[in-house]
């Protein structure tokens, strides 16, 4: 299983009938965080900010499974998203691209301890 299938498969296990993008969004930074991967580019906060405008202009809690609601979340968040380069599934790619980025720092933290 490659490292993307992976973070794919974990993201996917926090996809329960009745979530909200919001407790979603929530169990996708607690991997994250569990991981040790950084969101430098602030692609969760994006999303956070889009999802709390979503809510408030419809009233009522955006669901994973509202497919308009979730599209709209995710165009509110493209320029952000564009402006990282991806350009496939945002969650995965972020996610990769962020451990990349950190498996980089800390080969070159190692790399001047030696």
């Amino acid at each position: 299983m490659t490292t993307e299938e992976r973070i794919a498969a974990t993201l996917q296990s926090g996809m329960e009938a009745g979530i909200s993008a919001r407790e979603y969004l929530a169990f996708a930074e607690g991997q994250r965080v569990a991981m040790g991967v950084s969101d430098e580019a602030g692609l969760l906060k994006a999303l956070q900010e889009a999802c709390a405008e979503i809510e408030k202009a419809s009233g009522k809690t955006l669901m994973t499974n509202d497919a308009a609601g979730m599209k709209q979340l995710y165009g509110k968040v493209e320029g952000t998203i564009a402006g990282m380069g991806l350009d496939g599934d945002v969650a995965t790619e972020s996610m990769v691209d962020e451990a990349e980025y950190e498996v980089g720092k800390l080969a070159k933290a190692l790399g001047t301890l030696k």
